[in-house]
């Protein structure tokens, strides 16, 4: 991997060659079997940094698993500072995903055609308290994903955090519709030492 950073802008490029870290599963009788292929893989980041305004792009191009195909999700932040006329930052994100697979012959994704739309808000306080919340909205199906996140740190050695994922409008053949009565919110407690 080789990164740069360049004025208001940053980018990288990567390479790789080995065994996929996500299976491809077949079908073995009345089972699946995970088969990690061996793939090549070149990926490119780009950020550009503009005032309020962040711009940022991530592509690649597989092959290994399957046909050759590409992915990429590009997508502009832009953030409110001073938000409530307090110390908080307010960021409004949307984001374009793509991926070309095939998902007979690779893993399965959720991001093939999709748009997130969500807003992160950052207290910019002693605990670094922030929460994000959106969704991923596919374009071709009635299927949404509604993300929250959130944590705050308490001394130097406590981390607080919320997590909540909620699947609606999913059927076959999204890969989602595997995981659409799977909602959860999740409450953790850290500690580091």
């Amino acid at each position: 991997r080789w990164s740069q950073s360049l004025g208001s802008w940053d980018f990288a490029l990567s390479r790789f060659r080995g065994t996929a870290r996500a299976p491809r599963m077949v079908v073995a009788g009345p089972s699946l079997t995970p088969v990690y292929d061996l793939i090549d893989q070149t990926g490119l980041e780009l950020q550009y940094t503009s005032g309020d305004w962040l711009f940022k792009l991530e592509a690649m191009s597989r092959s290994g698993q399957g046909p050759q195909f590409r992915a990429a999700v590009g997508g502009v932040e832009w953030t409110l500072p001073g938000t409530f006329g307090s110390n908080a930052d307010l960021g409004l994100l949307v984001e374009y995903n793509r991926d070309t697979r095939d998902p007979a012959l690779a893993p399965a994704t959720f991001y093939d055609d999709d748009v997130f739309v969500g807003a992160r808000l950052a207290l910019n306080d002693i605990g670094d308290s922030s929460l994000l919340a959106g969704a991923l909205i596919d374009r071709n199906t009635p299927t949404r994903v509604l993300f929250i996140e959130g944590q705050r740190r308490f001394g130097d050695s406590w981390v607080l955090g919320l997590k909540g994922r909620f699947f609606t409008g999913a059927a076959l053949p999204d890969p989602i519709a595997a995981v659409n009565s799977d909602d959860f919110l999740t409450l953790t407690l850290k500690r580091s030492f």
